[in-house]
Order: C-alpha cells, then sequence, then structure tokens
C-alpha cells in the first residue's frame, strides 16, 4: 500500500465527518456521505494495523483518524450496566410492528393478533409505543389494564395505520404532529403521571429508506428519505425544546447513529442504549445481514435508565424490526 493512497483516505474521511453537521435537507449529499461513514472507519482500521504490520510510521494517521471520530463510532457499541435501583421507574418498550404481518397474509395476522393480545395483555411493561401497527376496517384493538392513544392515517381501504401508545399509568394529556399532510410519518405525545411526576412521552415514525425499483429510482428514493428524515429531525427538535415536562423519545428513526438526525437528537438527550446497553443491540437487520440500530429510546439528562434490552423472545414473523424496552428512573428530588 503506497504512502499517497495512506495520506488519501486518511484526509478524505474529514469532509465526511463534517457532513454529520449539515442538515440533508439542506444540502443532500451530506446525507448521502454520512452513509459512507462506517466503511471509513473500517477502512482506517485496516490502514492502522497494516502500517502496524509494515512497522511503518504512518500507522499513527490512522490511528488519530480514529481517536477524532470515536465519539462518532463509539455510539454504535455500548459496554455499560446502569443501575439505580433508589428511584421510582417504570418501563417502555419501542416496536415497529410492520402491520403484523397483515399486508402479508391476513390469515396470518388474525393468529399474529392474537398472539400479540395474549404477550402483551400481561401487563409486564408500563408504556408499549408501537409504530406501524394497523386496526383493519377501523377496529378496535385494545389491552386489557392499558390505556389508548393513537394518531393514524386512514388508509385507501379504510384502515386505520399509525403510530400508538398503550399506557399502564396515567394519561393526563397527550397530541400529534403530522410531518407531512396526511403522512404515515409523524409524531405523538402523551404526558403521563407517575408518582408526583409528569414525564413527556413522544413516539415517532420518520420516513423509510425504500430500495425498490431502478438504480436511479432507488437513488432518488434514498435522496428523498435523507431529507425528509432530516426536516422531520427539525420539527421534532422544536417540539423537544417546547416541552415543560421531562422526556422519553422513543420510535423508528430509520437512521442509525451515524447520521445527522441522531447526532441533533443527542445533542439534547441520552441514548439509553450507551447508558446501559450492551455491545451493539441492532433492531433491523438490512437484506437479513447487514445489522441496524435504527430504533431508540432517548431521555432527557435529568432521567436515568437501565436494562436497556433488545427483545428478542417475539416471533420473527410478526416484523423485520426488533422491539426494544429500557426502565426509566424518575428524576433524583434529592438533587
Amino acid at each position: 500500500m503506497k504512502k499517497r493512497s495512506i495520506l488519501f483516505i486518511v484526509l478524505s474521511g474529514f469532509p465526511f465527518l463534517y457532513s454529520l453537521c449539515v442538515p440533508p435537507d439542506e444540502f443532500f449529499l451530506a446525507g448521502f456521505a454520512s452513509l459512507f461513514i462506517p466503511f471509513l472507519i473500517l477502512i482506517n482500521v485496516l490502514c492502522f494495523f497494516y502500517c502496524l504490520y509494515r512497522r511503518h510510521y504512518l500507522s499513527v494517521l490512522p490511528l488519530l483518524t480514529l481517536i477524532i471520530y470515536y465519539p462518532f463510532w463509539q455510539a454504535c457499541f455500548s459496554l455499560t450496566k446502569s443501575t439505580y435501583s433508589n428511584r421510582p421507574s417504570f418501563t417502555i418498550l419501542t416496536y415497529n410492528l410492520n402491520a403484523l404481518g397483515y399486508f402479508r397474509s391476513e390469515a396470518d395476522y388474525e393468529q399474529n393478533l392474537r398472539e400479540f393480545d395474549e404477550v402483551f395483555s400481561r401487563g409486564s411493561v408500563d408504556v408499549l409505543c408501537f409504530q406501524e401497527m394497523i386496526e383493519p376496517h377501523q377496529q378496535d384493538i385494545d389491552l386489557s389494564g392499558y390505556v389508548k392513544v393513537r394518531s393514524v392515517k386512514k388508509t385507501f381501504d379504510g384502515h386505520y395505520l399509525g403510530l400508538y401508545m398503550y399506557s399502564r399509568l396515567p394519561v393526563v394529556a397527550d397530541g400529534e404532529i403530522e410531518f407531512a399532510h396526511n403522512s404515515y410519518n409523524r409524531l405523538m405525545w402523551a404526558d403521563i403521571l407517575i408518582h408526583e411526576d409528569t414525564i413527556r412521552l413522544v413516539n415517532v415514525h420518520l420516513m423509510s429508506y425504500d430500495f425498490g425499483g431502478s438504480m436511479n429510482g432507488a437513488l432518488d428514493k434514498i435522496r428523498r428519505g435523507l431529507m425528509a428524515r432530516s426536516w422531520h429531525t427539525k420539527v421534532i427538535m422544536d417540539f423537544l425544546d417546547k416541552s415543560p415536562h421531562p422526556i422519553v423519545l422513543c420510535g423508528d428513526f430509520n437512521e442509525n447513529p451515524l447520521s445527522y438526525p441522531y447526532q441533533s437528537i443527542t445533542s439534547k438527550l441520552a441514548d439509553s442504549f450507551l447508558e446501559s446497553g450492551r455491545f451493539m443491540a441492532p433492531s433491523y437487520f438490512l437484506w437479513n445481514v447487514i445489522p441496524y440500530r435504527i430504533d431508540y429510546a432517548f431521555v432527557s439528562p435529568e432521567l436515568k435508565t437501565t436494562d436497556y434490552d433488545k427483545v428478542i423472545d417475539l416471533p420473527d414473523y410478526w416484523s423485520d424490526h426488533y422491539p426494544v424496552s429500557v426502565r426509566i428512573a424518575l428524576p433524583d428530588r434529592d438533587g
């Protein structure tokens, strides 16, 4: 490997790093650039070990690059396990249900729905946040012991499809924001009362990736998705800034930790995975192979988390996502 090649690899990484600070809805190429950051990190790792093997002084350059990249790539891994047993707490679960397979097979959906009701009516989780949940033909899907709050779009076939919350805790207020008129992508919120505290639960679903069609068509869909999620993030951030209560923000963001939306949100909220998760915990596998963490639970700094877990004991045929759950401790009144 030539010296010029190593220098080029190292220096070319910095414009890509800067792309994380640029909103893709203002300059969409920044969104494309950020998609290549994981590969640049891997290439720098390979360059470092290659130079180390050759005992070449240039090994310091990819090492310095990896150190500079650390705040970004470390968001993909967690080795911590926090405990806050002395504070009152509650549990949440966020899960993109992918309509429980309704659009694949209505017959299978009925069986999935029975299993879904059996699992979640046990009431082991305090607040359930679902994305892409469907109520076919506007039927009511209630869970025993829970209050239901929803933000939905009525499909052409007369179904309700969208965001749902089920809470065992009292809901004192709720609302919604559509990211675009009559869009499936939206934000819903509910203020829940626990002990003497009010917590604002926010459930979101940002625009999905769509890789179908021709190469040019797929690239255009990726471009539109990057720009849309960047705009969605600005709407979310504006909403968070106006909240009078501590926040729990969860949902399907369709963005990995090396992205503008993630970096924007974590400038205000803490990623519960980094506080109390383990290793990688991907919630989605692209083409059933490439692991991605695109489903999140963020919390205000005064809230603390423990027991973050990717739930794997639910049927795979329900959805192409994995749910994640976390226990959230209330603010320390003595602090």
